[in-house]
């Protein structure tokens, strides 16, 4: 008995590793730091510029990001039932990653008998982990064992499930980032996409590391179908520094933790989070020459003392959000012109201290709060100029998405139901 008990086993484990099982990931090639740039950064205050920034105006040659990292919490889980994979089916919401990958609130863990129901995961630290029911806005996944040493700075796989890369589509340029807050809706600034039609931009979701393909879950890419810019959108001031990208397929929010979207900040949460410790992540790159001679030759250093280098890995800082009035006062001293007027509809604005700040590339980068610990996280703010990677006193400045609420369930009424 025990022996045809074995040979059955193997006979229907010999057939679920066979099975081919089809990505459901698309494929594409990585990030070449060395042949893709970044837009370039606001003109001095109240300057502006006399047309939106073409081709020939995009600089950078590395990728490098924000520093000082603060994590937040959020939840994964583990395997698939058992009637999902009875004949080989891979569902859409699962994967095969490693077991310890694979756990947590938002998923539901079913230990099968393996002699009964085996996974069809090739690799033998693998498990089939899939989701039960979509997360909602704002909840972040966490992976604390798939970086567990990050460096200072760096953001965990999946912290950030919002952020979205504004690229063209034969990888060339990187205009800027996003933030997804629906299925198939990327919200960006409208400098970094000013002047493209929907047909030339593509975004990509769940980005991590632009330089490997390591990550538990692969990014994915999908096209722009539609680029709607603010109709007061002012490129010499940036007011109304708001974008809307509809994408050409809807975005599945369920099944890939590191793709998920950010609540929205609604008009009555205008001034809700002054005060607040909230938190921004983007890729960046260095200070401009021109930035760094402003700064008397000094440069944006990490801990170690070493000056800011390349970075391919995603970055998170910590901001505070700051009361319209002082940062005024803070950009006029930093601008030298005490008649400089920051319009507080539009603009809100965080951090200022040396050291913590978004540098350039970083435009379009989400600014997202918690009301209270554990709470879900609301997109406040989207970085759209003073990206002075650190400067002291200098605060970053953000369009104000509780201003835009209505602007956006305009375009689309879905968003916010």
């Amino acid at each position: 008995m025990k022996l045809i008990i074995l040979l059955a086993f193997v006979v229907f484990t010999d057939a679920f590793f066979n099975i081919r099982i089809e990505s459901h990931s698309p494929s594409w090639p990585r990030i070449n730091e060395s042949t893709n740039s970044f837009p370039e950064s606001p003109a001095d205050a109240n300057e502006g510029q006399t047309e939106v920034p073409g081709d020939d105006q995009i600089l950078g040659d590395d990728v490098a990001g924000v520093v000082n990292a603060s994590t937040v919490t959020g939840g994964l889980a583990v395997e698939a039932r058992a009637e999902d994979l009875s004949y080989g089916y891979t569902p859409g919401y699962c994967r095969c990653i490693n077991k310890y990958y694979c756990f947590g609130a938002n998923y539901q863990r079913e230990r099968v008998q393996r002699a009964v129901n085996t996974p069809p995961c090739r690799n033998r630290d693998e498990v089939m982990c899939c989701l039960t029911s979509g997360p909602g806005c704002g909840v972040p996944a966490n992976f604390p064992y798939f970086n567990p040493y990050p460096l200072y700075g760096e953001a965990n796989f999946g912290d950030h499930p919002w952020t979205a890369l504004v690229m063209d589509v034969n990888n060339r340029v990187i205009y800027g980032l996003g933030i997804t807050i629906a299925w198939r809706i990327v919200v960006t600034t409208a400098r970094n996409v000013a002047g493209y039609s929907g047909n030339t931009l593509k975004v990509r979701l769940g980005e991590w590391d632009l330089s490997s393909n390591d990550e538990p879950f692969k990014p994915q890419e999908f096209p722009v179908s539609e680029v709607i810019i603010h109709p007061k959108f002012n490129p010499k001031t940036f007011q109304n520094d708001i974008a809307i990208l509809r994408l050409a397929s809807n975005v599945d929010l369920s099944s890939v933790p590191s793709i998920r979207s950010a609540c929205l900040a609604r008009p009555e949460e205008s001034f809700k989070y002054i005060g607040a410790k909230c938190l921004v992540a983007g890729w960046g790159s260095q200070p401009s020459a021109k930035e760094r001679k402003k700064r008397q030759g000094s440069q944006v250093s990490d801990p170690s003392g070493t000056p800011s280098q390349s970075r391919n890995i995603l970055k998170e800082v910590d901001m505070q959000v700051l009361d319209g009035p002082v940062c005024q006062e803070a950009l006029r001293r930093n601008v030298g012109n005490p008649e400089f007027f920051l319009d507080q509809t539009s603009f809100v604005c965080a951090g200022g201290d040396s050291g913590k700040g978004l540098c350039r590339g970083d435009e379009g980068a989400a600014l997202v709060c918690q009301e209270k610990k554990d709470a879900r996280y609301t997109l406040v703010g989207m970085a759209s100029w003073g990206t002075t990677c650190g400067q002291s006193g200098f605060p970053n400045v953000f369009t104000n998405i509780a201003n835009y609420y209505d602007w956006i369930k305009s375009v689309e009424p879905g968003i916010g139901q």
